[in-house]
């Protein structure tokens, strides 16, 4: 009966909780933007950072 009624959880395919943690790690490592050294958002809070300190 929780098969039918809760597929995604008792069902055939339903999936350990391990699996959906991993796939939603997976995801949002994917989703988070990689910033290099050449980065200009970087450089703007470098000098923001460095005026601030300053005072």
């Amino acid at each position: 009966m929780l098969a039918h009624v809760f597929p995604e959880h008792y069902g055939p395919n339903a999936q350990s909780w391990e699996q959906v943690l991993d796939a939603y790690n997976a995801e949002q490592t994917a989703l988070e933007p990689t910033a290099g050294p050449d980065d200009p958002h970087l450089a703007e809070l470098a000098e923001r950072l460095a005026a601030t300190l300053a005072c």
